[in-house]
């Protein structure tokens, strides 16, 4: 099942991160502590550059999605099949 995390202390974030199976999230502190912790993630550039923002981890367990030059507006599954979305997730699934 698919779990929205709501605002909490940082220690229950990261026992709640730690539990988890897999992290979908843009790139943010978040995504850095999901990898830091082991958890297989998809992280979406939408500002920032990856080669410099990127997670530490390897290729296996962080996919990036660079989505920099997309018009995100409006976003919708469409949307995310013309990304390459699953293609992504299958490589650390």
């Amino acid at each position: 099942y698919v779990r929205i995390i709501p605002e909490m202390p940082i220690s229950q974030l990261c026992h709640e991160l730690g539990g988890a199976h897999f992290y979908i999230g843009n790139d943010s502190g978040i995504s850095h502590l999901a990898a830091g912790l082991g958890v297989r993630s998809l992280v979406f550039f939408l500002c920032t550059d990856p080669a410099n923002w990127s997670p530490w981890a390897p290729e296996n367990q962080v996919q990036i999605m660079d989505l920099r030059d997309r018009e995100i507006e409006g976003l919708s599954i469409e949307f995310f099949l013309g990304t390459g979305l699953f293609s992504h997730l299958f490589k650390i699934l």
